[in-house]
């Protein structure tokens, strides 16, 4: 247990160091990519208005349960490779899919490198028929979990509002409630506002102003995303790469589409009357966390838990955040089966 910031300064320097990074990097790729790649079975779900999704499932032959995991804006399955196999091993099959226009999926006309959105709600429809396609698959009569992280706990708090989807539970990591930075009512209508107006003139696809093509190897120096150097720097590998996995900023469009779908879910919490568990990283810029808190204490069946120093990516983070964070989510499934 670690009771201060020294004792936290210290375990991140432990875990950040040269000897630390080149050995859990060395046993990367046999431990947890050649599971992926040996275990995984792809295969592709038709998405609304035909964008072809792809997906893959990791079928454990004693399986308790199925999770659905969905990933966060620019991310695909690959990166979970190294959760993908923890929930394996814990005795769950496990389903995911890149949404449209990111990872493997098919891109959107128009959309080129950009982190496009089209219409938020097929984002829903996508998700729906894959979790159709997880509850038929294998005959297994099993329950099934949903995970997710960022926007895509966006996409399943959304799709359990409006009853498009019947998992068992739900484990969200710091899903996009409220972008950080736009904390206030005003802020956030501006920022709709602006969207709407780009649009309106034609600029769905263009980029928001500062927004820019995706660079592969950026600092870890003050990254927003995670503390752990080692996992940062893994991905940041597989997006140079692999060209599928390189996603731009964000357009217009995106912008608009989230600006909508966000105070929908704030406003809709008590609707929600699915066993949640939020997990909230204290750190996070680039979700806003109070906005998670506050959904908590609106939904009938939610709890929430915080983790002090943890950046955006709890399912990514050094592994003193991330255990507990694996620790508290098999548990609250573990409990409710």
């Amino acid at each position: 247990m670690i009771e201060g910031a020294q004792e936290y300064f210290q375990v991140l320097q432990k875990e950040n160091s040269l000897e630390n990074i080149e050995k859990k990097t060395e046993e990367y790729e046999p431990h947890f990519l050649k599971f992926y790649r040996t275990k995984g079975i792809q295969f592709h779900v038709e998405g609304e208005e035909q964008i072809r999704l792809y997906a893959v499932k990791f079928v454990n032959p004693l399986a308790k349960a199925k999770i659905l995991l969905s990933t966060g804006y620019n991310e695909s399955q690959l990166k979970y490779a190294e959760l993908i196999k923890n929930y394996y091993d814990a005795g769950y099959s496990v389903y995911g899919y890149d949404h449209r226009g990111q990872g493997y999926s098919q891109r959107l006309p128009f959309q080129n490198a950009k982190g496009h959105m089209d219409n938020f709600d097929y984002l829903l429809r996508d998700m729906a028929r894959v979790f159709h396609v997880v509850l038929k698959d294998d005959n297994q009569n099993l329950p099934i979990f949903s995970i997710a992280h960022s926007m895509g706990g966006a996409v399943t708090t959304a799709c359990v509002i409006q009853k498009l989807i019947h998992p068992k539970a739900v484990v969200l990591s710091a899903p996009m409630y409220q972008i950080y930075g736009f904390q206030t009512k005003l802020l956030e209508s501006a920022a709709s506002l602006l969207s709407k107006s780009m649009c309106f003139f034609h600029f769905d696809h263009s980029y928001v102003f500062g927004q820019k093509d995706c660079v592969a190897f950026i600092p870890f120096e003050n990254n927003d995303l995670t503390n752990s150097k080692f996992r940062f720097q893994i991905w940041r590998k597989l997006i140079s790469q692999i060209d599928q996995m390189r996603l731009g900023g964000v357009t217009y469009g995106w912008v608009k589409e989230a600006s909508r779908i966000m105070p929908f879910i704030r406003e809709n919490a008590k609707s929600f009357h699915v066993p949640l568990l939020l997990l909230k990283a204290d750190a996070d810029t680039v979700v806003n966390p109070e906005a998670i808190v506050h959904f908590a204490k609106e939904a009938p069946k939610a709890s929430v838990f915080e983790f002090p120093g943890a950046k955006h990516e709890l399912f990514m983070e050094i592994d003193f955040v991330r255990d507990q964070v694996l620790n508290k989510s098999l548990h609250f499934m573990n409990s409710i089966l």
